[in-house]
């Protein structure tokens, strides 16, 4: 929490000492939780790992709206926001499924060639285009007024409790959000607040899973060698695919880019007859396509 994806990946490299790093999926500065790290060769495992979907534990707070959509940013609009639980509980179910959702202005997405939020902190008025996202569900887990001592305890979740950040006492709901590529847990914020007829703005957002990875199993950016080698995955692992076992010469073949006669269906994580992984590959019920190899 407070720093950038990309800070954190620099620390992380610098413990490491890798020059290739990357990771699946941005986390804003106020944001915290799961953060997939790539390391090496692992880092072609990435296009394959951003399509996962991710949950969240967001807090959204009615009554303030902001020009970032969240707690970082300048206020734009204050009114008093009578909203209810129930009211809310009601609404939620208008947010799950295939929706057409405007991204913030500020935001990592590019327009020409250049970062929405460098357009808007230059000051241009854009307003992103509506894209296609998917939420598979959202989930009211409390609701109460959002003061700075307001906790919620995720000790089912992730085995500590965390605290979202100061914010003026608000009404504000605790969401369980679980969506796909490409869906801002910013933009369902100011979204509800409109349904309500309110403002509303995201107060604080935790990433609790990004596909098969937890917030039990990550380790903080800055943390020593030893524990960042002991969180390692090995790479065949790290994929959502089921595992395809090939005899040395066949893997030798799709290794080379070579097409194999096969009956599999699907995209498959290939491995060696050693567990090593061998490519991803896409089967048609004929023959074996290599996506990426290693």
């Amino acid at each position: 929490m407070g720093i950038t994806s990309f800070s954190a990946l620099a620390r992380l490299r610098r413990t490491a000492g890798v020059r290739r790093i990357g990771h699946a999926g941005t986390l804003d500065p106020a944001a915290s939780g799961v953060l997939v790290t790539a390391l090496g060769d692992g880092t072609k495992l990435l296009p394959f790992l951003l399509t996962s979907p991710k949950e969240y534990l967001a807090w959204v707070s009615f009554g303030i709206a902001t020009d970032t959509l969240d707690s970082d940013g300048v206020v734009v609009a204050r009114a008093e926001a009578e909203v209810t639980a129930s009211e809310l509980g009601r609404l939620l179910p208008q947010f799950v499924g295939e929706q057409q959702q405007t991204p913030p202005r500020y935001a990592a997405l590019k327009h020409q060639g250049q970062r929405l939020y460098a357009l808007a902190r230059a000051g241009q008025e854009l307003e992103p285009a509506p894209r296609p996202v998917v939420a598979y569900s959202v989930e009211l887990v409390a609701f109460g007024i959002r003061d700075v001592a307001t906790t919620y305890q995720l000790e089912d979740l992730a085995g500590t409790a965390l605290a979202p950040y100061p914010f003026p006492p608000l009404p504000t709901a605790v969401l369980r959000v679980v969506a796909g590529p490409g869906f801002y847990v910013r933009a369902l914020a100011k979204d509800l607040g409109q349904a309500l007829g309110v403002p509303a703005c995201l107060s604080g957002l935790v990433r609790l899973r990004s596909g098969q990875f937890t917030l039990q199993g990550a380790v903080p950016p800055d943390a020593p060698l030893d524990t960042v080698r002991a969180a390692l995955v090995p790479l065949a692992q790290a994929l959502p695919y089921q595992r395809l076992v090939l005899e040395p010469g066949d893997a030798q073949r799709l290794r080379r880019g070579q097409r194999l006669k096969n009956g599999a269906l699907g995209r498959l994580a290939v491995v060696d007859h050693t567990g090593e992984l061998v490519a991803v590959a896409e089967g048609n019920g004929q023959e074996l396509r290599p996506l990426r190899v290693w």
